[in-house]
């Protein structure tokens, strides 16, 4: 169990905040990617070569992708920290969901109570899907959400890494995913993650879940998520995998050797965006039409996310894989 005391020191790992990191000199950089034969697979090699860096000679990123609820995952990311020893652990978490670091049961509200705060209006009928879904995860597969980030950061510890939580926001994401579906589709998104809970088994639900730690499986799975909810792409994944590779090239010339661990899904959009120019700015606004911010909404907000935004790409590719299988 990680202790309040030991999670307060992953906010940002000693680097600052974010509003507090430059434009990273990414025409500078050249990468290649590799696959290490002495880790996992679902670990990645970035080598970044910039002729400014104080540490000489090439620099690597090790970028672990994850199921996110998946007790190999959480081996793996063990694994490939003991063998780094980074000076950097980079976590596909927010400042807002830091909670999740000393998370031991899952904090979310029941059905029950969510419904009842939904027909008060203060919470949108999204969380009461997706924090149902999540419950049926959890209970399928034994592990609660977010364990790997939990294993990160006691491995940190042990090796003396920094820790850096590098994703965007959960406020903004959620609201830019709402704001970007029209009601059609908001109704069929929510049943997609209901009708996958009450349809599939403990057993079909982990299998799913494992198979989406393959960057093929995983990979054909976006494109049929892609098919159903183009509207979603953007702001969940693609946008995200933006903000991350921004702050990711921050440490380039602060770090020696860098850990991420991230979503499996981010790790072909990581590569893919490494070396473009990105818009911190616009992906890091709120929409024009935010989701509701009274302070008893962002309250359960802030519970059903802790798991990770991460959490609704997975869900939401479990239940539309399993759907046609049915």
């Amino acid at each position: 169990m990680v202790s309040e005391a030991e999670a307060s020191t992953a906010d940002g790992g000693g680097f600052g905040e974010v509003a507090e990191f430059g434009e990273p000199r990414s025409a500078l950089n050249t990468l290649s990617s590799q696959a290490s034969t002495s880790l996992p697979s679902s670990c990645t090699v970035l080598t970044c070569t910039d002729p400014n860096n104080p540490f000489g000679g090439d620099q690597s990123f090790y970028i672990v992708g994850t199921a996110h609820v998946s007790t190999e995952s959480c081996e793996d990311v063990r694994r490939v920290i003991q063998e780094v020893k980074p000076e950097v652990v980079f976590l596909e978490l927010c400042s807002e969901r830091r909670g999740i670091l000393t998370m031991t049961k899952q904090e979310v509200q029941s059905t029950g109570e969510l419904i009842k705060l939904w027909r008060e209006g203060k919470v949108p009928l999204l969380m009461v899907a997706y924090s149902w879904m999540l419950g049926q995860v959890g209970d399928a597969l034994g592990v609660q959400p977010g364990e790997e980030f939990r294993v990160a950061l006691v491995e940190a510890q042990k090796v003396g890494a920094k820790v850096m939580l590098g994703d965007r926001p959960v406020r903004v994401t959620l609201a830019r995913c709402w704001a970007a579906l029209s009601r059609w589709s908001r109704i069929r998104f929510i049943f997609s993650l209901l009708w996958g809970g009450l349809t599939m088994g403990g057993e079909d639900l982990k299998a799913q879940v494992e198979q989406m730690k393959d960057s093929d499986v995983l990979t054909e799975a976006l494109k049929e998520f892609a098919d159903e909810f183009p509207q979603l792409m953007r702001p969940l994944i693609e946008e995200r995998d933006e903000y991350m590779v921004f702050l990711l090239r921050t440490l380039a010339i602060r770090a020696s050797s860098v850990v991420a661990v991230v979503g499996a899904g981010h790790l072909p959009g990581i590569n893919q965006k490494w070396n473009s120019e990105i818009d911190f700015a616009d992906i890091s606004q709120m929409p024009e039409q935010p989701l509701k911010s009274s302070s008893t909404s962002w309250i359960y907000w802030r519970r059903a996310a802790l798991i990770g935004i991460g959490g609704i790409a997975m869900t939401a590719l479990v239940t539309v894989r399993w759907r046609p299988s049915r």
